[in-house]
């Protein structure tokens, strides 16, 4: 009997797939423990904060709208975040403490998927990854604040590809797409809050930044580290060099992130009610 001879790269995309599948079922579901209470996630703004203390804004209930989140990428304050948790907001901040926040403007610099944003005074930025892009089955963790609280995610990087445009006019946006394998616990349905968050890496360095998700297949989208680079240089801005950083792994993750976060290096995108 003859059977039917499948194309060769059906059959190495076949293979690739179910390796990456049977990597991540393989993997325990690698879920951090809840991060601390807002007041101990948060602390005060004190006299040697960074940012300019004119610019600190009071927070009240129902005063802004969480718009995910944004990492600091250069000194002086200099933060990305994705363009669509910005778009149509005429008062932009960041939260950094409890009931306190930093007033923010957009900047030039980004593409069509990044936005840049300014504030006056900063913490000190996270670094940018500068190598090649990660390869598949890579581990990474997603930092930021889904539901509007702290929290963040495991991912393992699956494969790249493009998100659909909105328009003929509007260029295609290469992407890497993570897996998600682990979350903070208590933290069920999907993560809204995490776009704009860093992807980082292993080492400390962000690859990534993410621009969507796909709640239905546990997947996220996020820009590479060249797009990062090429929005910094746009801004007129200087990225952190590399320094010594804690190893980012599956079981301290959630420390790694709530210290980015009191460190105020990952914030809380507001949009201010007037």
């Amino acid at each position: 009997m003859n059977y039917p001879r499948f194309p060769d790269w059906l059959i190495y995309f076949a293979a690739t797939g179910a390796i990456l599948v049977a990597a991540v079922s393989r993997q325990e579901h690698t879920d951090t423990p809840e991060p601390p209470p807002p007041g101990a996630e948060r602390v005060p703004l004190g006299p040697d904060s960074p940012f300019d203390p004119a610019t600190v804004i009071r927070t009240g209930v129902n005063r802004g709208q969480h718009r995910g989140a944004a990492f600091a990428v250069a000194e002086g304050g200099v933060w990305l975040t994705a363009r669509s948790e910005v778009h149509g907001c005429e008062r932009l901040a960041l939260k950094v403490a409890e009931g306190r926040a930093v007033g923010a403007h957009l900047a030039e610099g980004g593409d069509g998927a990044i936005a840049v944003l300014r504030t006056q005074g900063g913490p000190p930025p996270l670094v940018i990854a500068t190598g090649l892009e990660p390869r598949d089955g890579v581990r990474a963790f997603l930092i930021g604040f889904p539901k509007g609280a702290p929290g963040e995610a495991s991912v393992m990087r699956m494969t790249t590809s493009e998100l659909p445009r909105e328009s003929r006019a509007q260029p295609a946006i290469p992407v890497q797409v993570w897996a998600e394998t682990g979350r903070t616990t208590a933290m069920p349905g999907p993560l809204t809050g995490l776009v704009g968050a860093p992807v980082v890496g292993a080492d400390h360095q962000v690859v990534g930044l993410v621009l969507r998700q796909e709640a239905r297949h546990a997947r996220f989208y996020s820009t590479g580290a060249a797009a990062l680079n090429a929005a910094v240089r746009a801004a007129n801005a200087s990225p952190a060099p590399p320094a010594p950083a804690e190893t980012a792994t599956v079981e301290n993750y959630g420390r790694v992130a709530d210290d980015l976060r009191r460190s105020r290096q990952v914030a809380q995108v507001l949009c201010l009610v007037r």
